[in-house]
């Protein structure tokens, strides 16, 4: 005799809403990954700074991008995976929203390269 399957999904339903934020979030990080090359011109026009002034900002963004991936594990056996994906996006969240109010590179060092480049997590 056959058993009757349910049709409910063992989740709840959830499981589309988790893979509707992964992909809003990876395209979100390959984003803002992808597209310094943008950014870069439009942060040596807005700043007349030197290119290599420039260009730290993106080393700096990619060295803690590459980085951080060792403190996000950490942090999320420590703590809870959503807590620190959360803490993450409001982190980086905040790096992209304050980099739009600077007129220095130096700012952009610590906004886009260090607050958006530690949130690999």
């Amino acid at each position: 005799m056959k058993e009757e399957r349910s049709l409910d999904p063992p989740e709840g339903g959830w499981g589309w809403v988790v893979v509707m934020a992964a992909f809003t979030g990876f395209l979100i990080s390959a984003g803002t990954w992808y597209s310094f090359g943008v950014l870069y011109v439009a942060f040596l026009d807005a700043s007349g700074g030197s290119n290599t002034a420039a260009a730290w900002i993106y080393g700096i963004f990619s060295i803690l991008f590459a980085l951080s991936s060792t403190f996000g594990v950490a942090l999320s056996r420590r703590f809870d995976h959503r807590k620190t994906v959360m803490a993450a996006g409001i982190l980086a969240s905040t790096g992209i929203f304050a980099s739009a109010f600077t007129t220095k590179l130096h700012h952009l060092y610590i906004t886009y390269g260090s607050m958006t480049g530690e949130t690999s997590t």
